[in-house]
């Protein structure tokens, strides 16, 4: 091998450990600065809830006609 080839053949490793460093640096960063800075909205929430509590009704009903298709 000439040492042309041993560069090319260690860059690739060494240029993917840079790259991955450089990327749990800036999501490190980016999760330090957000985290516990967004509120959530009491408003929001409520929303969020009652939409649960109505995607739980129609899967429930749902699950009625299904139980009832395979009965007949």
């Amino acid at each position: 091998m000439t040492w042309l080839q041993i560069v090319a053949l260690l860059a690739c490793p060494l240029m993917m450990l840079f790259c991955m460093r450089g990327m749990f640096a800036k999501r490190s960063c980016h999760s330090s600065k957000t985290h516990g800075k967004q509120g959530f909205d009491p408003e929001d929430i409520q929303q969020l809830k009652q939409k649960i509590e109505k995607l739980s009704d129609e899967n429930r009903i749902l699950m009625n006609e299904i139980k009832s298709i395979k009965n007949d």
